[in-house]
């Protein structure tokens, strides 16, 4: 969890809004 605030500031906005949807996604399936 902690480490999508840090992928947000790390990529920017828009790209990190969406690796934030992709890891989202991944934690769903595991």
């Amino acid at each position: 969890m902690i480490g999508f605030g840090l992928d947000l500031r790390v990529k920017g906005s828009l790209s990190g809004t969406e690796l934030l949807t992709l890891k989202f996604e991944r934690q769903l399936r595991d």
